[in-house]
């Protein structure tokens, strides 16, 4: 008991020293801002007063540890208190005085200054009372620790074993204190260590409390978010740094079953953010197969904890590391659709874009996600939500035109594309979101004039931004695929690509898209952007880097814009007759441009001499291409408008042969030949022709590229070309008229000839 008594009182007295020491720290910090005040006001009387009434909170905080200097009783100290207070205010009044005279003497304004003065003795008596406050305060609780240290009655022989005591138990409680705060907090890793010595040191703190889960993924954060994820590791820096990785790997791996739902999600976060900056830790997660990740997502599935959004973000993250286990991310989607609780529209569109690029998006899974779109979240989702999606379900579509994907999903891209017109919407468009749900609709053959037409004035409208090469290449590509020339965007598209931090960053196959486009809407009229893409095309070390269709596609497309390049053909023929085991449709292509550089021999002097040096090249195109032509002409029913123009020749009683191959002219196919004259009757379909602005294929008049290098090619072989549009036959009512206009189209004399025969 008596231990007891004299712990309880050394306990007591502590406190009283601690709360003596709060009550003069408190004391002093309203001394000192009053002090600051003070100096700072033109009024030397206010300063004296404060100091007065400082020095009168002081006489309140003196002696906490003992009585005499707690109570002030002493007669001696009130009286010299009260003398030095009337001193101090005859010297005021006096200093008063003086002030309103030199005051007067000068012509100043004496209440001005009154006001100024009795505001700033407000302020500094405001300070002063707060400044007291806090001393009485911090005095009154230093006068109860004292009062409860006389009352245990404590002696100094007590004073040795009470320090003996107090050293003791203060470094239990220190002790105490750093376990708690390791087992709650992130050990911090210094940021002067090289990388290697880093991940060292998070993967030391890991196998130190290997049972607190949540140390793993706030180590793995701290680590996403340094610096050096950002620059370039190199030699033996960068060799210790993949061991050291290896082994934070190895060991996160080791503790996965330990990691909490929340947590096996943010150390999926910190390994995202690792991968995207370290070309190490990629390298490292892929030379590992994934296995961390194998393990973390595994655990995670085997949780009951698991939310939808959870899931969601999961599969993303998993997708964006490059994870392709199929049965991981099929379980992880459907649970998504089985847990909507608390989905988002983001949430869902971040699990369709995984699902996606781990190439596991089968019909079946992608037409559940596509009820589930339907049934209510498609109506709210946003500009680059309704991208994502249009992106996923386009590529999952296995049909190259798209047939397949357009029966399945038509409906769903009908609500895509009546939702993305929305004002609201269509403004939060960025040029990224644009050009992938421009092709996602190009992808599966859906034309939606008022889509188009929007999401090509939401693209002008970021002129004032500067767009990447994909983005100009793809958007391009959409519109010529479906067909929809739009003069307006094309000159905005080809005013970023000649933009000089642009173009020079052009990859092999946003190149062949941007002049594939140019030449499939037969843009001539860009002579500058096809000069630029064409001298890129001189170098053969270049074109080492293109694949063999887009080779042979811009190859065609130089022929159909007309190009006399003759340095860029030489090396595209050079480079692709060295490619072996061409496609088909890549060599009927290049046959294309075989037939220009003999139309053009003046003008690319070069490239006819190597193509005559490579005759047999010529002689394999033509025999392609007319086995090409042979089973098209054989291939099924035509149509009901070429019907109709046999049965108005046959009245008319011209000669003709219907689908003949012309192996004099490069291979050709055309619908009919007039006998006896080197002229063609050639069927336009809508096909045939492009969408502008405010206009139907059926009526526009503009012609695509392949339409325009036929006819000129057919030309340039002698033969006179005349064709006939489905817009313009529809017009003629009656077999009388479409007759004469027939008639006047294959030149009056030649249809009284016939007539007469």
């Amino acid at each position: 008991m008596e231990v007891e008594q004299k712990r309880k009182i050394f306990f007591a007295r502590l406190e009283c020293i601690n709360n003596n020491y709060s009550g003069q720290k408190g004391k002093r910090e309203g001394t000192t801002k009053r002090e600051k005040r003070n100096n700072a006001t033109h009024h030397r009387s206010g300063k004296e007063e404060g100091k007065l009434k400082g020095d009168e909170s002081e006489v309140g905080d003196v002696g906490v540890m003992g009585q005499k200097e707690d109570r002030l009783t002493d007669h001696g100290q009130k009286e010299k208190k009260e003398k030095k207070e009337e001193k101090e205010k005859k010297e005021k009044k006096e200093r008063k005085e003086k002030k309103e005279k030199e005051a007067k003497a000068k012509g100043k304004h004496v209440d001005e200054g009154k006001n100024r003065k009795e505001m700033g003795d407000k302020k500094r008596k405001a300070d002063k009372l707060e400044g007291e406050k806090m001393g009485s305060k911090h005095s009154q609780h230093g006068e109860n620790e004292a009062h409860m240290a006389k009352k245990h009655k404590t002696t100094s022989q007590d004073e040795p074993y009470m320090g003996a005591i107090m050293r003791t138990n203060k470094e239990q409680f220190v002790k105490m204190q750093n376990i708690q705060l390791s087992t709650t907090s992130v050990v911090t890793i210094p940021l002067h260590l090289s990388p290697a010595e880093q991940v060292r040191a998070a993967r030391e703190a890991i196998l130190r409390r290997g049972h607190q889960p949540h140390l793993v993924s706030g180590q793995l954060l701290q680590l996403a978010h340094r610096p050096w994820l950002r620059t370039c590791v190199s030699g033996k820096d960068a060799q210790e740094l993949h061991k050291e990785v290896e082994h934070l790997l190895c060991a996160i791996t080791d503790r996965a079953d330990l990691l909490s739902v929340l947590d096996a999600c943010e150390a999926i976060d910190a390994l995202v953010g690792m991968n995207a900056g370290s070309v190490v830790v990629r390298q490292v997660l892929g030379n590992t197969r994934f296995s961390v990740l194998q393990a973390i997502s595994g655990h995670v599935m085997n949780n009951k904890g698991l939310s939808g959004p959870q899931a969601a973000r999961l599969v993303w993250a998993l997708a964006k590391m490059g994870f392709r286990t199929a049965p991981i991310f099929k379980s992880l989607a459907s649970y998504v659709l089985q847990t909507p609780e608390g989905l988002t529209d983001s949430d869902i569109s971040m699990c369709l874009w995984g699902v996606s690029k781990a190439h596991v998006a089968d019909p079946a899974l992608l037409e559940r996600f596509c009820a589930h779109l339907m049934s209510g979240p498609l109506t709210c989702m946003g500009a680059h939500e309704l991208a994502t999606v249009a992106w996923v379900f386009a590529a999952a579509s296995k049909d190259k035109k798209g047939e397949d994907g357009k029966k399945r999903y038509g409906i769903l891209f009908a609500g895509l594309a009546q939702r993305a017109v929305e004002p609201a919407v269509l403004c939060t468009f960025t040029a990224q979101g644009a050009a992938k749900i421009v092709w996602g609709f190009a992808k599966l053959g859906i034309h939606d004039r008022q889509l188009m037409a929007g999401i090509a004035d939401c693209i002008l409208q970021l002129s004032h931004t500067v767009l990447n090469p994909y983005q100009i290449a793809i958007t391009a590509w959409a519109f010529a695929t479906l067909g929809v020339y739009h003069d307006r965007l094309m000159a905005g598209l080809t005013l970023q690509a000649l933009k000089p931090q642009v173009l020079g960053l052009f990859e092999p196959r946003n190149l062949a898209n941007t002049i594939w486009s140019l030449a499939t809407l037969n843009i001539q009229d860009q002579p500058v952007l096809v000069t630029k893409i064409a001298e890129r095309l001189t170098c053969i070390k270049t074109l080492a880097a293109f694949e063999e269709q887009e080779l042979a596609t811009v190859a065609w497309a130089l022929a159909v814009l007309n190009s006399h390049a003759d340095a860029a053909l030489h090396a595209i023929l050079t480079t692709f007759h060295a490619l072996t085991n061409a496609s088909v449709l890549s060599v009927a292509q290049v046959h294309q441009l075989h037939i220009h550089v003999l139309q053009q021999r003046q003008m690319l002097p070069r490239t006819y001499a190597l193509l005559q040096d490579r005759y047999v090249w010529l002689m394999q195109g033509t025999a392609v291409y007319v086995e090409q032509a042979i089973k098209k002409s054989t291939k099924g029913a035509q149509s009901r408008f070429q019907r109709d123009i046999r049965h108005v020749l046959k009245s008319l009683k011209v000669h003709f042969r219907e689908e003949v191959v012309l192996s004099d002219a490069g291979g050709y196919s055309v619908d009919f030949l007039l006998t006896g004259k080197r002229m063609v009757l050639e069927v336009d379909g809508p096909f045939h022709f492009l969408h502008s602005e405010g206009q139907t294929r059926a009526e526009s008049t503009r012609v695509n590229g392949p339409t325009v290098i036929k006819r000129r090619q057919l030309e340039s072989f002698g033969y006179q070309v005349r064709s006939v549009g489905l817009f313009e036959w529809e017009q003629l009512r009656g077999k009388p008229a479409r007759a004469k206009h027939l008639s006047q189209l294959l030149g009056l004399d030649m249809a009284q000839e016939y007539t007469q025969r």
